[in-house]
């Protein structure tokens, strides 16, 4: 056990590190997406993007004079079928806060992939349903795969749902609607719970507004769901109380 721990230690002390260092990315450019939220696009300094399956995340280290050299996990929002890397990241604490500081030319270390957050971990055929149930900044999982699904030219059923307090917090609206041209069998339902002069679908994702959204899905559809954890828990009691399989609803919760 001694031995192993000691082997183990070095492996993150020392040469992990060192291979990390060995693959840089050079960040290419900084998008300010919303009020809150920035995209971060990067690439590889030499070489080729390590391959990873769209919806995980990985662990990534900026060196920037703007910015603390910590290490934090993002979710990779970009498309595994494209040559650069991209973190969709909410201003939402000490550190992200100053994530739009950062600036061109700044370097990064990447450590990743992880999860199995991903349509490609599944066995689908093109004749499958997926449905994605997102909460605010929990739509980069699904962005990552809808942008995936798109570059591939996939056929499946897909319904995505977004919920998010104002219409000031949506990010992405030109590509969401560019997306939904090259997937053709793409329904999406955006919700907003805190604008009551908002036209469209309104109010917190219970039984009853999410029974109107899948009233045509089929219960035994793959669903993803990622959110703020209070909302992930209503929205899974929710769709079990209307038929969807429990062993089908695949949740992702960020609480390293």
């Amino acid at each position: 056990a001694l031995a192993g721990y000691a082997v183990l230690f070095l492996w993150v002390k020392a040469v992990k590190p060192g291979l990390l260092r060995a693959r840089p990315y050079t960040i290419a450019e900084v998008s300010r997406l919303s009020r809150t939220v920035h995209a971060i696009e990067l690439v590889p300094a030499r070489g080729k993007v390590f391959s990873y399956m769209a919806g995980q995340f990985a662990f990534v280290r900026f060196f920037s004079r703007n910015l603390p050299s910590e290490e934090h996990h993002f979710t990779l929002s970009s498309a595994p079928t494209r040559d650069c890397i991209i973190f969709t990241i909410k201003c939402s604490g000490d550190f992200t806060s100053r994530i739009g500081r950062l600036a061109v030319g700044d370097t990064a270390m990447i450590d990743g992939p992880y999860g199995l957050f991903s349509c490609q971990a599944l066995p689908l055929q093109p004749a499958d349903e997926l449905i994605m149930i997102a909460g605010g900044i929990g739509i980069t999982p699904m962005l990552s795969m809808l942008r995936y699904a798109a570059d591939i030219g996939e056929r499946w059923k897909i319904t995505h749902v977004w919920s998010n307090r104002t219409q000031e917090d949506m990010f992405c609206n030109d590509e969401l609607e560019q997306l939904g041209e090259k997937l053709p069998r793409l329904a999406f339902f955006p919700v907003l719970t805190r604008q009551p002069d908002y036209k469209g679908l309104q109010g917190r994702l219970d039984s009853a507004l999410l029974g109107k959204m899948l009233a045509e899905s089929s219960r035994s559809a793959y669903i993803f769901l990622c959110g703020p954890p209070d909302m992930m828990d209503a929205v899974r009691a929710a769709l079990v109380s209307l038929g969807f399989e429990k062993r089908r609803i695949l949740s992702e919760r960020f609480s390293l």
